[in-house]
């Protein structure tokens, strides 16, 4: 049986988190500068120009700040508006689930549809970072203050990690079959299911793993920082290949790119797991 409430959790999760406009008032109107600078026989101009500057700063960061929230809850109204059309959909399939013949059918159709609705759910995220883009654009253009204090020296550069030219190689051939259909059983071109395109990947690198995806946690398991192209991220029933920049492929249903997760429709998750090391 699909594990609804996962399935909608990991859609859920997929929203940013509210935030709330932060208010700065008005700005004090600062007389009693002229009078100390006439005591001092000072020049408040630049003082007056830098206090100019930051209003018209504030007003700026309360305009990008309210655009701002204004994306994020179209995005968390539109991901929480997938989960609602998945339990829909579920619910409308309810009593198929319990039919002799059309059970298996309609479990398998609501797992499918599940999947579809956490990669729309991913794409309406990164949908809001685009939108979020151009709000960021706007407040880099702040005025910067007049004297920038200098930045400490960097610190020294640590040794790259060692690639994994392997991995690299089996995440080529992954690549290679993206769109290729979802087969029950498949490990050919042609048609994939999780575990039989990640060892036919490492295969076409010239290394083999085990056939089935909960055999694959093999080698060293590795943190999700520690991530190297060619790492396979393992539950007991799916695997997937670690891409770089935050990003696996897998067998869905065509062969897919999609962030990294650690949840899948309720599945134990095993780890991220190293073959090669």
């Amino acid at each position: 049986m699909i594990d609804v409430i996962s399935t909608v959790r990991d859609i859920i999760h997929r929203a940013p988190q509210p935030f709330s406009v932060p208010a700065f008032g008005e700005f004090p109107e600062f007389e009693a500068a002229r009078e100390l600078a006439e005591i001092v026989q000072a020049d408040p101009s630049d003082f007056y120009t830098q206090l100019d500057a930051l209003i018209n700063d504030g007003s700026l960061i309360d305009e990008a700040t309210s655009t701002a929230q204004h994306l994020v809850e179209m995005a968390i109204n539109d991901i929480a508006d997938i989960a609602t059309e998945f339990i829909s959909h579920v619910m409308s399939n309810s009593t198929e689930f319990l039919h002799p013949l059309l059970g298996l059918g309609a479990v398998a159709e609501s797992g499918v549809f599940g999947m579809e609705c956490l990669a729309r759910a991913d794409a309406r995220a990164a949908q809001l970072q685009v939108e979020l883009d151009p709000v960021a654009e706007n407040l880099e253009s702040l005025d910067p203050p007049v004297e920038a204090s200098v930045p400490p020296p960097p610190p020294p550069e640590e040794p790259a990690a060692p690639t994994n030219s392997v991995g690299q190689a089996a995440v080529a051939a992954a690549k290679s079959q993206l769109g290729t259909p979802y087969v029950w059983g498949g490990t050919q071109p042609g048609g994939f299911d999780c575990s039989g395109l990640t060892s036919w990947a490492y295969a076409q690198a010239g290394f083999e793993i085990p056939r089935l995806a909960e055999q694959q946690a093999v080698g060293q398991q590795v943190s999700f920082d520690e991530l190297q192209a060619g790492d396979l991220i393992v539950w007991d029933g799916h695997v997937a290949m670690y891409t770089e920049d935050g990003m696996m492929i897998e067998a869905g249903d065509p062969v897919q790119i999609n962030p990294v997760r650690t949840e899948n429709i309720g599945m134990p998750f095993k780890g991220f797991w190293r073959p090669t090391a």
